[in-house]
């Protein structure tokens, strides 16, 4: 709808952008300057119908355009999406809600003789289940918010190893504001919010007054207040931007956090934190600028913060310790804490096959049938195979609207020789040779299909950009223009080529005819038989029609030709 919308209103500004071409037109052929004045009056002429012929070739250009610039950016878009929520080039992920977790210790033995023997392998970290998923507490939640306690914000907690961010795909961390500590960087000039994190600059484990900036009024109303206990221990962490205005934090005031708590409090288990870092984006993660993501949030803790948070947990609740002990039991967990994602960095000259050696070795260690291992090169490379197929489609399309409007065009010119015999009978008993017949019709029939084009492209590049724009900014993600240029370049040598003929044929007839014949008009042109089907005297037709589902049924025409 909106293409057509807006041909609709191009139809305003065509006839100018024909009149700049022609210009332009008669810029690069100079010699030709004195035929300038008949192609202008030609195109004011034959306005009406070369306007049917650039509606045309302006729809199906700005359609191609449009689906061919969708699918590159489609193309573009899940590779963004895997390296950001996957976050490396193999991702073993333990299914949430059961028991257990990866078998780590076998892990990493296996990948440890890979990294030494086979060289494939750049590096590895695990990350760990949310800690409700860990502690078998379920029905809990933990709870984020500034030191008065209000408000307090629900949050899924998981754990990190410092390597984190040196093994994941870095090209889509964004982080937006840190505290003001040493931190190191990356090899790419960021910030290293993992280092932040692991830090323990300006860290005092005895935090024990809410109310460090004299808020209160009475000491003795503050002494009236019910106050969780307090632990020593400082919780280090790392959060998305989206979360900041609702949960009332940054990383200047030190923040309250709960475990074991209801999502509507109060809170039964309170530390101190800090917030070491706010992100926009940090791979493996759904971490979002929107305020609107708010009830995902998610933050990012240090593995012995995470320990801490247990071991102060089972304290409290030593019958689901013993749960807990049986599913760890001999299972060599580092620092005792189930593992829920495997991120695996491989060389960048790995080979398919490399990939598939490595993968399947992992595969062996999985003990839960739920377990997946996602290969992210394999899934960009099937997703963009399956999408050049669709590009093979629109090559067709685009030969298919070539064609037709190579015999528009075709028709068009024919039609206007017919109408205007006279005026260039009265050209040709003047002067005007057989070569400047013809360039005048090539001319004006290329000003109508390069204004089409301009106006065509135009439009397809700016639908296509403006839906484009809408996803990639609902997922916050770069936007890059990506134009189909192999299908442009067939389009663009289609069209001229289906223009050149079809103002020749027409041309090339009147130019074999005698000029007294053509000032009486006794002219006749014709579609060359050539064009057509020479030959053939007639035409039969068989359908056939083979259901191949309920929903989908392929239709046969089978056509026989007879000679004549």
């Amino acid at each position: 709808v909106m293409v057509f919308g807006m041909i609709l209103l191009s139809t305003l500004i065509i006839p100018y952008i024909e009149k700049g071409v022609l210009f332009l037109i008669f810029l690069i052929f100079w010699k030709d300057r004195n035929l300038r004045t008949v192609a202008q009056t030609n195109l004011v002429g034959h306005k009406r119908r070369n306007l049917k012929t650039s509606l045309m070739y302006s729809v199906a250009l700005s359609f191609l355009i449009m689906t061919g610039c969708n699918l590159a950016q489609q193309k573009e878009l899940f590779s963004s999406i895997t390296k950001l929520f996957l976050g490396a080039d193999l991702v073993a992920v333990f299914p949430p809600g059961f028991a257990g977790g990866l078998e780590e210790k076998e892990l990493r033995s296996y990948l440890e003789e890979v990294k030494a023997t086979r060289g494939l392998i750049d590096g590895y970290t695990f990350i760990t289940k949310t800690f409700n998923d860990a502690t078998l507490s379920r029905g809990k939640t933990c709870l984020l918010g500034p030191l008065g306690g209000y408000p307090l914000l629900p949050i899924f907690t998981y754990a990190v190893e410092k390597n984190y961010l040196r093994v994941v795909n870095t090209e889509y961390y964004y982080p937006k504001e840190f505290e003001d500590i040493t931190i190191k960087e990356l090899p790419d000039g960021r910030k290293d919010a993992v280092d932040a994190l692991y830090s323990n600059e300006n860290i005092n484990n005895t935090y024990h007054n809410f109310d460090e900036h004299d808020i209160l009024v009475s000491e003795e109303r503050y002494r009236k207040i019910p106050k969780p206990p307090i632990s020593n221990t400082v919780i280090k962490m790392i959060i998305p931007e989206g979360i900041k205005r609702p949960s009332s934090v940054d990383v200047v005031n030190k923040v309250r956090y709960c475990t074991d708590s209801l999502r509507t409090g109060p809170c039964k288990k309170t530390y101190v934190g800090k917030i070491r870092g706010i992100l926009n984006k940090f791979p493996g993660f759904i971490f979002s600028g929107y305020e609107q993501s708010a009830g995902l949030a998610v933050a990012v803790i240090t593995m012995e913060n995470f320990r801490d948070l247990m071991v102060d947990f089972f304290k409290e609740h030593p019958d689901i310790w013993e749960e807990y002990n049986k599913t760890i039991r001999e299972r060599g967990f580092s620092y005792g804490i189930q593992k829920e994602r495997l991120l695996v960095k491989l060389k960048p000259d790995a080979s398919k096959f490399d990939i598939e050696i490595v993968g399947s070795g992992l595969m062996n260690f999985f003990k839960n049938d739920l377990t997946v291992l996602f290969d992210t090169r394999d899934m960009n490379e099937t997703a963009q195979s399956n999408l050049d197929i669709l590009v093979i489609f629109l090559i067709i399309v685009a030969i298919i609207s070539i064609t037709l409007a190579f015999f528009l065009l075709l028709l068009s010119n024919i039609s206007n020789i017919r109408e205007n015999v006279w005026e260039f009978g009265i050209l040709r008993a003047v002067g005007l040779n057989k070569g400047q017949v013809t360039r005048v019709y090539l001319y004006e029939s290329f000003s109508v299909i390069l204004s089409s084009m301009i106006v065509g492209i135009s439009i397809g590049m700016v639908i296509a950009v403006t839906s484009d724009l809408q996803t990639t900014i609902f997922l916050e993600l770069p936007y890059r223009l990506i134009f189909p240029t192999t299908l442009f370049i067939i389009m663009l040598l289609l069209s001229l080529a289906t223009t050149f003929f079809a103002s020749y044929f027409p041309a090339k007839q009147l130019n074999t005819m005698a000029v007294a014949d053509v000032i009486r008009g006794n002219v006749q042109i014709r579609i060359p038989n050539r064009i057509l089907m020479p030959n053939i005297s007639s035409v039969s037709y068989t359908h056939l029609t083979l259901p191949t589902s309920e929903l989908v049924q392929i239709s046969v025409v089978a056509a026989s030709l007879k000679k004549k």
